[in-house]
């Protein structure tokens, strides 16, 4: 790992509190199916046990990623090791970092071009440009191999993050273009992000920073998201029939309604198919506005194109919202 800006930057989400590291082997002899990733992780408090992990990370040729925000979980200090229980939501203990992600679009699975990270760089200045002038202080600036990251220092109570999803939604309104989207999926406390300085294996890039020490108020951050969330949608979902026990398929069961009400509803993209934010993105190395799909319907589905959630179907959905009800 460099030892200039992103060494910083690393250093600065210690001082906060506790890290984890998180890193995805592929090809892995410990993979249970060919084409899975194998997560290793591991928890830090101290930079130099973090340097050595990410090291040995890069080289058995791990993408290397990490929380953004302190954990209430204790630090080990120790070897990072594979099939480890990940943090949660549950598991965070303060918001300290607003994080915005711009990737170029393009055909799922293909490394972004030199022309497509320089566009979506290009737009992430342009948001900072515009946040700066709503009152936000300048923020880490990345470039991850693949995209853009913006990465605003904050200090801010857990409660307040339910508020940040209008902030995302909001956003992305303004900022997602043709070429370039605007990811609204990564505003969980929990978000991993790229280990900045260690390299993308998908892109062959090493991922960088330009570091900041600022810290943007937390009330100006939960003004401009007062400010700019968007209107509810008005809609009357179909009402469900009770069919079918919790946990399994359910005939007209109010999947829109449910991401909806769970703030995880994105847009439709067609009659009957809809974007949503898949309840289990913690768990996905990257995320995409287009990853994961859902239709409505007498019997609704759901699909998301990541690895780690290709065994996922709609009965894990209804288990995960609480049954039918």
């Amino acid at each position: 790992m460099k030892a200039t800006q992103e060494s910083q930057h690393i250093k600065k989400l210690l001082q906060n509190g506790t890290v984890e590291l998180r890193c995805f082997e592929s090809n892995s002899r410990l993979a249970r199916k060919p084409d899975d990733k194998v997560v290793w992780s591991g928890v830090f408090d101290a930079y130099e046990y973090i340097r050595q992990a990410i090291i040995f990370a890069e080289k058995k040729g791990m993408d290397v990623y990490h929380t953004i925000n302190p954990l209430k979980i204790p630090a080990k200090n120790d070897f990072l090791k594979p099939f480890q229980r990940t943090a949660r939501d549950a598991d965070i203990e303060r918001l300290n970092t607003i994080f915005f992600d711009f990737d170029p679009i393009r055909a799922t699975g293909t490394p972004a071009t030199e022309k497509q990270v320089g566009d979506a760089l290009s737009q992430a200045h342009r948001m900072c440009d515009w946040l700066e002038d709503q009152g936000w202080l300048m923020p880490t600036i990345g470039l991850s191999g693949n995209g853009a990251h913006l990465l605003y220092q904050t200090d801010m109570d857990i409660d307040d993050a339910p508020k940040l999803r209008g902030l995302y939604a909001g956003l992305e309104k303004r900022f997602s273009t043709d070429t370039v989207s605007f990811d609204v999926t990564v505003k969980n406390p929990a978000r991993i992000a790229r280990a900045l300085g260690t390299t993308n294996r998908k892109a062959r890039r090493r991922s960088s920073c330009v570091n900041s020490d600022l810290i943007t108020d937390g009330a100006v951050i939960l003004d401009l998201a007062e400010r700019i969330t968007p209107p509810k949608a008005k809609r009357v979902w179909a009402k469900p029939e009770k069919e079918g026990n919790p946990g399994k398929y359910v005939k007209n069961w109010d999947i829109v309604g449910q991401f909806s009400r769970h703030g995880m509803y994105i847009e439709e993209v067609e009659s009957g198919k809809h974007w949503v934010e898949c309840p289990w993105s913690s768990e996905h190395s990257e995320t995409g506005k287009t990853d994961t799909v859902i239709w409505e319907g007498e019997w609704p589905q759901f699909q998301c194109s990541h690895n780690h959630c290709s065994h996922r179907r709609i009965d894990d959905v209804i288990a995960y919202f609480g049954g039918a009800a």
